[in-house]
C-alpha cells in the first residue's frame, strides 16, 4: 500500500491508537497501545494523567536506553478485505520541560487536544510534564485491498 504525503497526514490526524514497540537494554520486547498527535515534523504522545500503575514506565526506560522503536497502526473486521495496517520505525526522545522549548510543548500539547475531546477533562501532562517524541525513518504498509 502505497501512502501519499496527504494519505498519510489523514491517517494519523484520524486512527486514534497505535502501538508503540519498544526494546530494553537486553532485548527484551515491550509493547504498549498510546494515543499520540502529530506537530511539524513529530509524532508525540503526552505522559498524561490517566492512571499508571508507576511513574517509572518501561517505555520511558527503553527509549531512554534505545531510542529506536516502532509504531503500528492497524484496522481490523470480519471483512478481511478491509484489513489493513501502517508500520512507522521510529527514532524516539522523552523531552520534559527543561530539555525542549516551551513552544514545542505547547503545540505539541495543542495538537493532542484538538485530537482528543478526553483531554478536556483528563490533564494531557502530569505534574512532571513528559512527552514522547517520535521522528520517523521509515514507513511500511499494507492493505488487502491492494492484494
Amino acid at each position: 500500500m502505497d501512502l501519499s504525503d496527504d494519505a498519510f497526514d489523514a491517517l494519523m490526524a484520524r486512527e486514534p491508537v497505535a502501538r508503540l514497540a519498544t526494546v530494553d537494554s537486553e532485548g527484551h520486547p515491550h509493547i504498549v497501545p498510546i494515543v499520540f498527535a502529530a506537530s511539524g515534523d513529530h509524532l508525540y504522545s503526552p505522559i498524561d494523567a490517566k492512571p499508571k500503575q508507576s511513574s517509572n514506565l518501561k517505555r520511558l526506560r527503553n527509549l531512554r536506553e534505545q531510542p529506536d522503536a516502532a509504531l503500528l497502526i492497524d484496522h481490523y473486521e470480519a471483512n478481511w478485505q478491509r484489513l489493513w495496517w501502517v508500520r512507522l520505525d521510529v527514532h524516539a526522545d522523552v523531552l520534559t520541560t527543561s530539555e525542549a522549548t516551551r513552544r514545542e510543548f505547547d503545540a505539541a500539547v495543542a495538537a493532542l487536544q484538538r485530537k482528543y475531546p478526553q483531554y478536556a477533562t483528563v490533564p494531557v501532562l502530569r505534574e512532571e510534564p513528559m512527552l514522547i517524541r517520535m521522528r520517523v525513518l521509515r514507513t511500511v504498509a499494507w492493505s488487502a485491498e491492494d492484494r
